[in-house]
């Protein structure tokens, strides 16, 4: 049988806030369309009286409670969900037996009935719920403006920005307080450029990208569309690239590349990405960056790459598709990596890995080597202990002791 396709709203196409009057349990089901397999109890009729009932907000499964709907996306939260006063319980479909016999046993012990639903995909119900209803993201802030909603273009520009008169703007561009904007830049309709953030001579910034305050992009740049940009996030700056003479002086190599970004890349606060040395340094589409990263000069991030905290790539190296990584997790220079690539936290990569799979470490090995090893470590100081009683050795003092 062929799934129906599931319409999701867009991180980014969707910039203004949801209307303030709250949904019906019918309304939040027809949203979701094809995310919902199957309605139970209370919902068993989509026309009752309880499918209209108002939804005021959603919470997580265990905290939910009167008025509230609660989305399960793992079974530790079964449990939890299932003593929560939560007007509306979603539950992933792999759980549905185990549902179904525990409400069924409830109700004939006399509990009321429930209202529930299934969802093969209960996270991306819950994302579609909120987006929809509650609060979109990226989060706007336009209360800088009360004109902001106005048809007017100069309604959408603070007059204490600076733009250069070459540069191009698109229809529904909203600038904040103090950003600066160079010349020749160019940025696409309904992007979003926040208070004080400076995009540099020739840059290009795509439709409805969301640029939050504080955010520099160096000359010549190339952002696509729908991306995110966190605060304090760095993208075009010059690489760490310098020439040394013979008496230790160091002279800044100039950097002629430039960083380009696809589209539907999220980068989060603190993020610096490099410029290119010669070649552009690159994050290619669908990636998302959490925050305190370094990506050096030249190097190229893979499609649909999930980096989180902490990551550091040296200059020229390279990550292939949906690469995944624990925190601080770092990677040397001149090294390339495959493609479905995924990293345990603390890891440190220095040579290339061209088949896919899980690795971590340092040295970096196989997972399964890594578990072995690690669980091997924390045998290590009773196997001392052994040896050293059958060796018929004293133990060592202690490192905090006088001797």
């Amino acid at each position: 049988m062929r799934r129906k396709r599931v319409r999701l709203t867009p991180m980014s196409a969707m910039l203004e806030t949801p209307t303030t009057v709250k949904p019906t349990i019918k309304q939040i089901l027809e949203k979701l369309g094809p995310l919902v397999t199957s309605t139970h109890g209370l919902l068993e009729n989509l026309s009752s009286t309880d499918a209209g009932i108002t939804i005021q907000a959603v919470n997580s499964p265990d905290f939910a409670g009167t008025g509230q709907i609660g989305f399960v996306t793992q079974p530790k939260y079964l449990e939890k969900a299932l003593a929560s006063g939560a007007a509306v319980l979603c539950f992933p479909e792999s759980a549905k037996d185990t549902v179904m016999n525990r409400l069924s046993g409830a109700q004939r012990a006399g509990h009321p009935p429930r209202a529930y639903f299934f969802s093969r995909e209960p996270e991306l119900a819950m994302r579609e719920t909120i987006q929809a209803f509650f609060q979109t993201t990226p989060y706007i802030n336009r209360d800088f403006n009360p004109d902001a909603t106005s048809a007017s273009s100069n309604a959408l520009i603070h007059p204490t920005a600076v733009i250069h008169p070459s540069a191009t703007l698109a229809s529904g561009v909203q600038v904040a307080p103090y950003a600066v904007i160079s010349k020749d830049v160019e940025i696409g309709e309904n992007a979003v450029i926040g208070a004080h953030t400076v995009i540099e001579s020739r840059a290009k910034i795509g439709a409805r990208s969301v640029l939050h305050p504080f955010v520099y992009v160096g000359h010549t740049c190339d952002l696509g569309s729908d991306c995110e940009i966190h605060p304090h996030t760095v993208i075009g700056k010059e690489g760490f690239g310098y020439a040394h003479d013979k008496k230790n002086n160091h002279y800044r190599i100039p950097h002629t590349g430039r960083v380009i970004i696809g589209d539907r890349v999220h980068l989060g606060s603190s993020v610096n990405v490099d410029r290119g040395t010669f070649a552009d340094t690159r994050i290619e589409s669908g990636a998302i960056l959490d925050n305190r990263i370094q990506i050096s000069h030249n190097a190229v991030i893979g499609e649909n790459a999930i980096i989180t905290a902490g990551f550091v790539i040296a200059g020229s190296s390279k990550v292939g598709r949906n690469f995944l990584t624990g925190g601080n997790t770092a990677i040397s220079g001149h090294i390339e990596l495959g493609d479905n690539i995924q990293l345990a936290a603390l890891s440190v990569v220095r040579k290339s890995i061209t088949k896919s799979g899980s690795y971590g470490g340092n040295p970096l090995m196989p997972m399964r080597d890594y578990m072995r090893f690690t669980a091997a470590l924390l045998k290590l100081p009773k196997l001392v202990k052994k040896f050293r009683k059958e060796l018929g050795e004293d133990e060592p003092a202690p490192l905090d002791s006088p001797d």
